[in-house]
């Protein structure tokens, strides 16, 4: 069986997320039963590959029998260890997000503010720290609802919709447990909290360059070319925002819902509780989503394609695996690490792809490859781990679906919006693309060298 065939359940799954964000193609793309067929085929052609793929066997077989030495054995391992523990982190991971997204779903605010470039740079600046504080899930769905009313009158909606993509849901979630998978995962396993808020002020100089490049392109742009008429549109159909006390202890759920994964044991009582806040605010919540008749459409597609491409992750890796030799090649310094995790993390979700980064550190250090400071109880050098993490932070800025917050966040507007005002998928990864280059620039002397 030739290995390259392991590739056909995520070019399948790949490819329906492309043609969903095209004009062409949403209107189909949104019928459920169009959603759950191309996850079920995903998931059932995933495993049928995995069990056809002689090769891939022998290639776990030999990890376990360590007939693989040196990088190629490391990188082999950790590909294996991903699966070693999945339940404690899926069943974690799983908590946070319905703990962050039934409480955010109940939050009503309502209104139409005047999408200004300053004003748009205020409410982004508490949308970074309020993703710190309630995390990239939640801070992403409050985001996607209040811009979808205030920014419908704008022509040129793309630089708010990336600087919202980049910042809420992805590069602010770089130095709180609660805020982003990456981080939840390294706090998950033992790190200090002293250590993930040592990552604070390169989170800061991140989202300020992202924030400098929305003022360039909007604020001094795009603003000024839009259409008089429109920004008169604008101005009349200004509402004040406004919410209710529902909306307010929603708010407030979420807050605990992060004080679980900080200050529950893990492994049974944090879940525990994010789930019992799931449910309190389902039961609190559920009066006024019948009222309003709440569209649970973008939570079914997000599960669609969540379960299509983690199973469709599974052979790919599987293929690494069996190719690891020429992973082996380019992985010697921390900034080999954060390119591998930068360019994985856009397009198999940075939470897994961090998860095997974080295994592969322990793994480089028990044979001796890596050294430096270490950072306890992973026992790996900080250098290291923040390759590790701020790789897959960065990198799923690269496509749509490299981080699931900002993925929700394109599919509520694309909801609200229609499929012309929001970036294409190939329009999203080009432009990110270009936007990685400049932060990479920046990170680059700041940490790893």
């Amino acid at each position: 069986m030739n290995d390259l065939l392991l590739l056909i359940p995520f070019i399948g799954i790949f490819t329906a997320v492309v043609l969903s964000q095209t004009a062409l193609f949403s209107h189909t793309w949104e019928k459920p039963w169009v959603q759950a067929t191309t996850a079920i085929v995903a998931i059932l052609s995933s495993i049928g590959l995995v069990i056809a793929f002689k090769d891939g066997h022998e290639v776990l077989m030999a990890i376990q029998a360590s007939e693989w030495s040196g990088v190629a054995g490391i990188v082999l391992k950790a590909l294996r260890a991903d699966f070693s523990h999945p339940l404690f982190d899926g069943v974690n991971i799983l908590a946070l997000i319905v703990g962050y997204y039934i409480p955010a779903s109940g939050i009503r605010i309502k209104g139409d503010i005047v999408s200004t470039p300053g004003l748009i740079m205020r409410i982004l600046v508490i949308g970074i720290i309020l993703a710190a504080i309630i995390g990239t899930s939640g801070a992403s769905i409050l985001a996607a609802t209040l811009l979808a009313s205030s920014i419908k009158e704008r022509k040129y909606k793309f630089p708010i919709i990336f600087a919202f993509a980049w910042t809420v849901g992805n590069i602010a979630g770089g130095y709180s447990p609660p805020a982003d998978t990456p981080i939840q995962l390294i706090f998950r396993r033992g790190v200090s909290l002293e250590w993930i808020v040592q990552q604070a002020p390169l989170c800061i100089a991140l989202c300020a360059a992202v924030l400098f490049l929305y003022w360039l392109v909007d604020g001094i742009i795009e603003y000024g070319l839009e259409p008089i008429e429109q920004r008169h549109l604008d101005v009349r159909n200004y509402v004040p925002w406004r919410s209710d006390r529902i909306s307010l202890i929603n708010f407030t759920l979420m807050f605990v819902n992060g004080a679980c994964l900080m200050f529950l044991p893990s492994g049974g009582l944090a879940e525990a509780g994010m789930l019992v806040v799931a449910a309190v605010s389902f039961f609190i919540s559920n009066p006024h989503w019948q009222e309003e008749k709440l569209d649970w459409a973008p939570y079914f597609e997000l599960a669609a394609i969540l379960s299509g491409l983690l199973a469709a992750a599974i052979p790919v890796e599987v293929l690494l695996g069996a190719r690891v030799d020429m992973i082996a090649e380019h992985i010697h310094t921390p900034m080999d690490m954060f390119w591998v995790m930068l360019y994985s993390s856009g397009y198999f979700d940075n939470g897994p792809i961090s998860l095997i980064g974080i295994e592969m550190l322990r793994l480089m250090k028990e044979a001796g490859i890596i050294s430096g400071n270490l950072v306890e109880p992973l026992g790996v050098p900080s250098i290291w781990l923040r390759a590790v993490e701020w790789g897959a932070v960065i990198g799923g800025l690269t496509t749509p679906i490299g981080n699931f917050p900002s993925l929700y966040f394109l599919i509520i507007l694309r909801k609200k919006l229609g499929a012309n005002a929001i970036p294409g998928f190939l329009t999203y990864t080009l432009v990110s693309t270009v936007v990685i280059t400049v932060l990479c620039i920046i990170i680059v002397p700041m940490f790893l060298k």
